[in-house]
């Protein structure tokens, strides 16, 4: 965990705008601009220290090392995140945000980068967060986060080229209350001068000591590559809980590769699959067909209307599990392979 100086954000606002947005009562920005352009270093206290274990990639066909890129491409500028970016539904007080979290789980925005993405999930003193994440030069990876009603934690984890899997301990001063939070996901370059963001790809976040055991989904898979469903092909899944959770669900995620090297994703698609216990394996097909609600689709603007609907793109899944407002564990861990649907 790091120390911080709140007043020496301020400098560095207007500088750093594009990687930092409000978000729960304007707490996360002011932390997040400090943290990343004036950070001191880590507390000298080993048990604040992320724990982190190499990790490797493989994928289904046997490679190792390098995990596949889009080929497809996002022509428009790449979403900011922050709370509004997680459409109407997460609206309200923080007791519509935690029903909300109860009853449908971990919340991703409409659409986000894998370098600069939030999520809302819940969050508890004493808690372990796992985060697993792929890096193919040296890079700057910030963490923040925002319970509501408290002061934002920040973490700086490994940042060296490699696959990693990165574990944080949330401070006891928290409280053993399950409360709605904003983790905050910044990759940045590992230059001197201007940040930017980095190339960077996310395999899976988990939440609470009932869903760490490493990531408590694992075994994600999406296959063929590629699915022509006017010929009714269809393109299959699997993944495994390490733990038991009271809820699963699959997300149809659709991603392109942004002008900048950014990967963009946004939710095209979801099937619930109610109780997973550990151990269990679960399987399903998809048929390529897009589902959006059309509120939904309305928050974004024409051409990512368009990017977001047309009938071909590429693909992975991503299998979000929780527990419920009452425990708050939570987890989600997205497939390494793509599949692109075709005409």
């Amino acid at each position: 965990m790091l120390t911080f100086n709140w007043k020496s954000a301020h400098s560095i606002r207007r500088v750093l705008s594009r990687f930092a947005h409000p978000s729960l009562g304007q707490i996360l920005r002011p932390a997040l601009l400090f943290s990343l352009a004036v950070l001191p270093g880590p507390v000298d206290q080993s048990s604040r220290l992320p724990a982190t274990v190499p990790a490797t990639y493989v994928g289904t066909d046997g490679s190792r090392g390098k995990p596949k890129e889009p080929s497809a491409s996002y022509p428009y500028p790449v979403p900011v995140p922050g709370f509004s970016s997680f459409g109407g539904s997460c609206g309200g007080d923080g007791d519509s945000r935690s029903s909300l979290l109860d009853s449908k789980g971990p919340q991703f925005p409409a659409l986000f980068s894998m370098s600069a993405f939030s999520v809302m999930g819940f969050v508890k003193g004493s808690w372990p967060v796992v985060f697993d994440y792929l890096l193919e030069r040296d890079s700057l990876i910030i963490v923040v986060i925002a319970p509501e009603g408290a002061t934002p934690v920040v973490f700086r984890l490994k940042g060296k080229r490699g696959h990693w899997q990165s574990k944080v301990m949330i401070p006891d001063t928290l409280g053993n209350k399950a409360l709605v939070a904003e983790y905050a996901v910044r990759a940045f370059d590992d230059n001197v001068g201007q940040l930017g963001p980095s190339h960077f790809h996310i395999h899976g976040i988990a939440a609470g000591p009932k869903a760490v055991g490493s990531i408590g989904i694992d075994r994600v898979t999406f296959l063929p590559g590629k699915i022509r469903p006017s010929q009714g092909e269809k393109a299959h899944y699997t993944f495994h809980s390490i733990s038991d959770f009271k809820h699963a669900e699959v997300d149809f995620v659709r991603i392109a590769l942004g002008r900048d090297g950014q990967i963009v994703a946004a939710r095209v698609g979801s099937k619930s699959y109610g109780a997973i216990t550990k151990n269990e394996q679960k399987d399903g097909d998809w048929n390529g067909k897009i589902q959006i609600d059309s509120n939904s689709l309305k928050a974004h603007s024409a051409e990512v209307q368009q990017w977001l609907t047309a009938p071909t793109g590429q693909h992975l899944i991503q299998v979000r599990a929780w527990w419920g407002a009452d425990d708050g564990d939570w987890a989600t861990a997205l497939s390494d392979e793509f599949v692109a649907v075709e005409q």
